[in-house]
């Protein structure tokens, strides 16, 4: 089991995901409701459990926002998978994805889901 403080993830999405994302710039709404889920455990719990039972991080947390109704561009459908992605990918260490898996929420209709956990992820 690995512990993982949410300020952990902060920091390192602070650091590290515009390198690894370049081109992609987090700003304005969407970015401050990204954030707020990261800060929120309970919330983080539920999207590492709803993954793991085969629901894709965006949907969650699509589904848990009253702020994000839909209406995306393209490119702000892209740096929500990207922001989910760098989490699962380069944070918690999930080694395989699965692309395209339908979801149909608030105007994205598929997400990526993420496979084969280095270890059991528990935010705190």
């Amino acid at each position: 089991m690995t512990y993982i403080d949410h300020r952990d993830i902060v920091a390192a999405i602070n650091a590290d995901f515009e390198k690894v994302y370049k081109g992609v710039r987090m700003s304005g709404v969407i970015f401050g409701e990204c954030m707020k889920a990261v800060n929120n455990v309970r919330l983080m719990k539920n999207i590492i459990d709803q993954n793991n039972t085969g629901i894709p991080p965006v949907k969650t947390f699509l589904d848990s926002s009253s702020v994000l109704t839909g209406g995306f561009s393209d490119y702000e459908k892209s740096c929500i998978g990207a922001f989910w992605g760098f989490i699962f990918q380069f944070v918690f260490n999930y080694k395989d994805k699965i692309k395209g898996v339908e979801i149909e929420t608030k105007d994205i209709k598929t997400a990526s889901l993420y496979k084969d956990p280095v270890d059991d992820i528990t935010v705190y």
